[in-house]
């Protein structure tokens, strides 16, 4: 099958993936894919090998459309499901490692990133304290480093401005 994620100002990206992979490795292609779901993608993806099994003329893939990704992150991580490991970098910048966060999170396939997660994170442990660095909360979280985001969340609680809620009320 083929993944089609159309970004902003008119860019398509493609990328081929396997279903199968796809549903093994993350609860939401199961459900989104998988053999006994009623979704409108999983019914099409069906339709379409049904036409391939029958010879019918079906040269093209399945596609599945996403939006609102990063095309690079989403290669990382479609990488790792499929074992292409030697397409994956040994760093990635911040807001790439935000971006995979990101996205594993959204199709709940954390699992699978690893030990790939913990090179990339290793790499900015120094900044999860650092201003400008407040997105850490979230990668920690999704990534489970439990240490990280409890340092994180102590120190955001610490630094936080209250609003008085009692000035807030109608007069």
């Amino acid at each position: 099958m083929e993944i089609v994620l159309s970004c902003p100002n008119n860019v398509t990206y493609r990328y081929q993936a396997s279903s199968l992979q796809l549903c093994a490795c993350s609860s939401v292609f199961r459900a989104m894919l998988g053999p006994k779901s009623s979704f409108s993608e999983a019914v099409a993806l069906q339709n379409h090998r049904l036409l391939q099994s029958k010879n019918l003329s079906v040269d093209e893939l399945y596609n599945l459309k996403v939006e609102d990704h990063d095309p690079i992150a989403l290669a990382a991580v479609l990488n790792i499901i499929h074992g292409r490991l030697e397409n994956l970098p040994d760093e990635i910048p911040f807001e790439g490692l935000l971006q995979v966060a990101l996205i594993c999170d959204f199709y709940d396939c954390v699992e699978m990133t690893r030990p790939w997660d913990k090179t990339w994170i290793k790499q900015w442990e120094f900044a999860a304290e650092t201003p400008g660095f407040e997105s850490w909360l979230f990668i920690a979280r999704v990534f489970k480093k439990e240490d990280v985001f409890k340092k994180i969340s102590r120190k955001l609680v610490k630094i936080s401005i209250v609003e008085d809620i009692q000035g807030c009320g109608e007069q």
